[in-house]
């Protein structure tokens, strides 16, 4: 990609305000760093990708623009990404954002299964266990300087996509400009675990008996609830409800398709990697419970920076994650 990308300044707006209109369009996505701050500076808007890979396992089937690949997913994504390149960057362009376009999405857990040996999940938790779309225009908003910008470039080989500036205007032009109002009333529904309170305590038994061997250092004894929601609710909506409630630097919507929709609101930076190739990753371990009042807030913090335990546990994942690195 010879030509430098396509950048037009544009008002400052909450993300979710912006993104607002797209939300029900498939492989639309909103990264949205709703808790601003040192790690959740930037928000991000990617819709209408140029390529999209998804995979599903147990067999393991990997699909670009729907046509079916004899390879791996992360290859196909390779493979795919080294056709994309942000064009020149310039002084000008590392000013606005970290990220100016390229790969967006979500892999499952159950993709680890294509790297090593591991059983099939006894019950598939999603249609996909990973969407990726490839885009080559977003909209990237600066939280500290409250600037914002779309972003558009013209990758090699799409003769029948419009023009970088064309794109540029029209996503420019589509974004939301109200402001929206605070989610309110509540919603009927229950949630039902997957798994019995009986066979969940006996893994944490279990997990625990094998702490005190030596056998493992530690282990995610997770599991899975679901819930069926009244009519009317878009899962728009619903993220809207989470964000108000845990506002995360990490905070996700992506619409995947197929009824398919990601929520999240994370406070962990897993891993950044800068374009020099500096590699970053923030673990988080240990909790509290938010009190009743300022004071209590404090107070707790207190007891969970002394705590002899979390700052262990802390210390075990930082180890555990640099050796993975190295």
């Amino acid at each position: 990609m010879s030509r430098a990308p396509v950048v037009i300044p544009i008002a400052f707006r909450e993300p979710p305000a912006a993104f607002a209109p797209l939300a029900g369009e498939a492989m639309a996505v909103l990264l949205d760093s709703a808790r601003a701050g040192a790690q959740g500076r930037y928000s991000y808007i990617a819709v209408d990708p140029f390529r999209i890979i998804r995979c599903t396992s147990h067999p393991w089937t990997v699909t670009v623009d729907g046509s079916v690949r004899e390879t791996d997913p992360f290859a196909a994504l390779k493979s795919e990404l080294a056709s994309f390149s942000t064009g020149p960057i310039n002084a000008a362009l590392n000013d606005i954002a970290p990220f100016l376009g390229g790969a967006v999405g979500f892999f499952s857990y159950e993709l680890g299964g294509v790297l090593e040996p591991a059983p099939a999940p006894k019950n598939k938790p999603w249609p996909l266990d990973m969407a990726v779309g490839l885009y080559d225009t977003i909209v990237a908003f600066d939280h500290e300087r409250r600037k914002a910008w779309v972003i558009a470039h013209d990758p090699p080989g799409l003769p029948g996509r419009a023009r970088a500036e064309i794109r540029a205007n029209a996503l420019a032009g589509a974004l939301g400009t109200a402001a929206l109002s605070a989610p309110h009333g509540t919603i009927e529904g229950s949630w039902r675990a997957e798994t019995a309170r009986t066979v969940h305590e006996a893994r944490i038994i279990s997990t625990v008996d094998a702490i005190r061997r030596g056998d493992i250092y530690q282990a995610n004894i997770t599991h899975r609830f679901t819930a069926d929601i009244s009519g009317g609710i878009s899962s728009f909506d619903l993220y809207l409800r989470l964000r108000a409630a845990t506002p995360s630097p990490f905070a996700a919507f992506i619409n995947a398709g197929d009824g398919l929709h990601i929520l999240s609101a994370s406070p962990e930076r897993f891993l950044k990697i800068d374009r020099d190739g500096s590699i970053e990753t923030r673990p988080i371990k240990g909790t509290r419970p938010r009190g009743g009042n300022a004071v209590e807030d404090l107070m707790l913090a207190a007891e969970l920076l002394d705590s002899a335990k979390d700052r262990a546990e802390n210390l075990m994942i930082v180890d555990l994650l640099r050796n993975d690195l190295a």
